[in-house]
């Protein structure tokens, strides 16, 4: 009799594991950590003045009558350059109210109220000269969020969704994605889960993170979204952003993974698809990858991917979960009748979305839960390298830039 309600006991934790939380991440459900892949300012030169031409505006909102105290960590997703910082973060604490919507620009951090991306980076001119050939300068990378309690330990607040509008005033375009969130699956609300300053997706404490990436595109170059009048040629804009990741002060550098990559065409052809390693963080452009994601290789317009990171040892790659996503670049031309010969460009416009996740794949989060406060400046405002070593404080003056 013990057997069978030990028995029945266990299948009931597993049903009501199973209804109330998802046991992986998803980008339609509300969670306790969020990830935002993809966080990017543009700025063009303008009458020798560099203007800013792209900002990227975060939404969280708090789905709960109590208020929570929310982690934010912002990377810098490039490598380091000569003469470019790279692979730098930097924390922020931030109090959403009940049922508050909050949301701010990344340039400026208002009306929030939260530390600006650029911080950063703060150098002048802004950011980097872009690696995709564009001319402009360019700060990108992405953000994690999670629901802390006053003494900064990871807790559970299933209650958390969160937004990001990506607003490009050159080419007049928005697109919005919804960020990637996992779901605390043990405790009661406002619960620590796990052991403080270790947060584990690992289908027991929280959300898995995904085994594989599944990507469904128009290949490079494709002109399947042409009409007569007009010739639309697409590519498609991929970003990556690891979920394994050591946030601590001296903690391990960023991890480096080995992309395994298969195509298959509208035909059902498989092709093997370019092998590149990316560490931390990756944008790339389908049409700079090339291979199976170009159309001259499938030839097809449509073409489906999946897409894992895996250990290769020579290049000091280790199997790792990340998340995605698909940027479409469609560029529109005018189709004069004669000779088929493509006009003048019209304009360039996008539409983003999550890519869809197959299996499961563990992960772990690792930061420092802080100490007690003091008078001086909070740590996380100034910039340091992942890996790096806690940076000396410096004295806090509000509204001043620390650089």
């Amino acid at each position: 009799m013990l057997k069978r309600i030990i028995a029945l006991a266990a299948i009931l934790s597993v049903c009501c594991l199973v209804a109330g939380a998802s046991d992986r991440v998803t980008a339609n459900e509300k969670g306790s950590v969020l990830i935002f892949p993809k966080i990017e300012l543009r700025w063009m030169q303008i009458d020798s003045e560099y203007k800013l031409v792209q900002d990227t505006f975060i939404h969280l909102t708090n789905d709960f009558t109590d208020a929570v105290d929310v982690q934010l960590f912002f990377m810098l997703g490039d490598p380091p350059a000569a003469g470019e910082p790279g692979w730098m973060r930097m924390s922020n604490v931030i109090t959403l109210q009940p049922d508050e919507p909050a949301f701010w620009s990344a340039s400026t951090g208002n009306p929030k109220g939260v530390a600006p991306f650029t911080y950063l980076d703060p150098g002048s001119p802004p950011g980097r000269i872009d690696p995709e050939g564009s001319g402009q300068r360019v700060l990108r990378g992405y953000m994690i969020a999670f629901a802390v309690n006053n003494a900064g330990e990871q807790i559970r607040w299933n209650h958390i969704v969160g937004t990001t509008s990506i607003v490009n005033y050159q080419h007049g375009a928005v697109w919005e994605y919804a960020a990637y969130t996992f779901q605390a699956l043990i405790g009661s609300n406002g619960a620590v889960v796990g052991t403080p300053g270790t947060i584990n997706l690992d289908g027991i404490q929280f959300s898995n993170g995904m085994h594989k990436l599944l990507l469904d595109f128009q290949t490079a170059g494709s002109q399947g979204l042409s009409c007569p009048e007009l010739c639309a040629t697409v590519d498609t804009d991929l970003t990556l952003a690891m979920i394994d990741v050591d946030l601590r002060y001296g903690g391990a550098q960023p991890y480096t993974t080995k992309l395994e990559v298969q195509v298959w065409n509208e035909e059902g052809v498989e092709f093997s698809g370019p092998a590149p390693t990316f560490t931390l963080w990756k944008e790339v452009l389908l049409s700079e990858l090339g291979g199976a994601f170009d159309k001259g290789c499938v030839g097809t317009d449509g073409a489906k991917a999946r897409i894992d990171g895996v250990a290769f040892p020579q290049q000091s790659a280790t199997a790792r979960a990340f998340v995605a996503l698909a940027t479409k670049v469609v560029t529109f031309q005018e189709a004069p009748p004669a000779y088929g010969m493509v006009g003048r460009v019209i304009r360039t416009t996008f539409a983003g979305r999550n890519t869809i996740g197959t299996g499961v794949e563990a992960a772990q989060i690792k930061f420092d839960v802080p100490d007690e406060p003091d008078e001086s400046n909070v740590d996380g405002l100034i910039p340091v390298p992942l890996g790096g070593a806690r940076p000396v404080k410096l004295p806090f003056q509000e509204g001043v830039d620390i650089r």
